[in-house]
């Protein structure tokens, strides 16, 4: 019996031990052949061309296009005489100085060894004649409001240009960020350029761009080929990326989010250039008072109003430098507080006030506004009467002054200007002569002190509220799963750090 137990037990332990080998044969196949997979899975494609898409295309001349994706795209194939960071700063580009010389002069150095991408050299004429083509198309062209204060542009030598202005205005040099076209070949269809790209070919169904290779500026760019596709609709470009037909689509439609798959493609928003706020007449009998104009910016919830009339698609502001310039640092601060407002107002006994709010008729989300605004201080005690002007009457109103608050939006200037708030004759009939005095000088301080001035000037507007900042409208950066590098779209410029981009797929 003892021997059988012995044996029976050796057999025992012979099957855990052959059990265990098996085992650990079969989990070693299976992580050598998931180490395998992981291999596989692990190669990847490297795309050096680039797809976009763009609706209603017009014309390749960005002198003469009203159309934003041909804007945005042009940057990649003109190149203008300054330029802006994704900060909005400026920074040389076709010109490497730019100096004031007194007050309605400046002088220019211009960039040497720069080549056409027909391989003429750029020049001062060149500058001269873009400047000179825009003043005479006017308002037909979208770059007008950048030359129209432009008196006369000098050449002084090959290159080097003198301007003079008609008057004096605040940060001038951030109106030279317009495109610069060639003098030597005046085709206005496909002007040649001096960027990174250039038009190696168009039709009437795309674009297709090359690097160039003499580009004054060339680094170890990734993205040889860009391929522009025209759309009907930007239901068409959604139905494409999604497909993995297209890369990239830049639009401003508010309700893009609604109608993409998220999973198929990704989105990055970025603040777009309409800035909404309201205007207070500070020489109002009952808005004179401070108090009552702080109480009634405490008592705007701007994040219902995001909510509910824009559905999350506008970002709050409280700020008019707030869209991302150098010298505003944006914050995460909310000034509505119904318990402030009741405070305020029950503290400085203001009671039975009734406000009149001026809005545009012609404008559907300002009138949804102004009724939740209605709502909204008629919660804290103070009772809005809306008034509803048609486009004309409505301007006429708010330059005669005719108004107690109004609803307005603007593009906001892509320099740190914002002297129009608080100057003389400003729309709120604000009146600080120290708010004035630190504009002026903030222009020639250093970054550093022009960040503190501008600082104190927030000061001044938080204490005395001449007008609410609401917020700004938004756009979409639509692209691929597959396409790498840091995507950085501000509403200058949507093809920050394209050098490094690139497209990545599995094998």
């Amino acid at each position: 019996m003892k021997k059988i137990s012995i044996v029976l037990l050796v057999i025992i332990v012979l099957i855990i031990t052959i059990t265990y080998i098996i085992y650990n044969i079969y989990i070693r196949i299976d992580i050598k052949k998931s180490n395998n997979e992981s291999k596989v899975t692990k190669e990847k494609i490297i795309s050096k061309d680039l797809r976009i898409g763009i609706t209603n295309f017009d014309t390749v001349n960005p002198i003469i296009s009203e159309n934003t994706n041909v804007q945005n795209i042009s940057r990649l194939i003109y190149e203008p005489l300054l330029n802006l960071t994704y900060d909005y700063k400026l920074e040389e580009c076709l010109a490497t100085e730019w100096k004031k010389i007194d007050e309605n002069s400046y002088i220019i150095k211009l960039r040497r060894n720069v080549k056409w991408q027909d391989g003429k050299e750029f020049d001062a004429d060149d500058v001269v004649y873009t400047v000179n083509i825009i003043n005479e198309l006017k308002d037909k062209s979208i770059y007008y409001n950048n030359v129209y204060n432009i008196k006369q542009i000098k050449k002084i030598d090959k290159h080097t240009i003198k301007i003079y202005t008609f008057e004096e205005r605040p940060y001038f040099e951030y109106n030279l960020i317009f495109p610069i076209l060639s003098s030597k070949k005046q085709n206005k269809n496909t002007p040649v350029g001096t960027g990174m790209y250039y038009i190696e070919e168009i039709n009437k169904q795309n674009i297709n761009l090359e690097s160039n290779s003499n580009w004054w500026n060339n680094n170890d760019i990734k993205i040889n080929n860009i391929n522009i596709k025209f759309y009907k609709n930007i239901n068409e470009e959604i139905e494409d990326i999604e497909l993995n037909k297209l890369d990239l689509i830049a639009t401003s439609a508010k309700d893009v989010n609604e109608f993409i798959d998220s999973s198929k493609c990704n989105i990055k928003k970025y603040i777009g250039r309409n800035y909404n706020y309201i205007v207070i007449n500070c020489d109002n009998k009952l808005l004179k008072n401070k108090k009552l104009r702080q109480a009634i910016n405490y008592g705007i919830n701007k994040n219902e109003i995001i909510e509910k009339v824009y559905k999350n698609n506008y970002v709050k502001s409280e700020f008019p430098l707030d869209y991302g310039c150098y010298l505003y640092k944006r914050g995460d601060e909310d000034n509505y507080s119904r318990e402030k407002a009741l405070k305020i107002l029950k503290d400085n006994k203001i009671k039975n006030i009734t406000i009149d709010l001026l809005v545009n008729k012609n404008q559907e989300d300002k009138i949804k506004v102004a009724s939740l605004i209605k709502e909204q201080l008629n919660d804290i005690g103070i009772k809005i009467n809306t008034i509803e002007k048609s486009d004309k009457k409505f301007e006429q109103a708010l330059e005669s002054k005719k108004y107690e608050l109004a609803i307005i939006d603007n593009m906001y200037e892509l320099s740190p200007d914002i002297n129009k708030y608080f100057e003389k004759n400003n729309l709120s009939n604000y009146d600080n002569n120290q708010a004035i005095r630190i504009l002026k000088k903030i222009e020639s301080n250093s970054e550093e002190e022009a960040k503190k001035n501008i600082e104190i000037i927030k000061e001044y507007y938080n204490k005395d509220i001449p007008f609410i900042s609401l917020y700004y409208d938004t756009c979409n950066f639509i692209y691929s799963r597959n396409l790498r590098g840091k995507i950085s779209p501000n509403s200058y410029n949507i093809f920050y750090n394209i050098e490094d981009w690139y497209r990545e797929y599995d094998k």
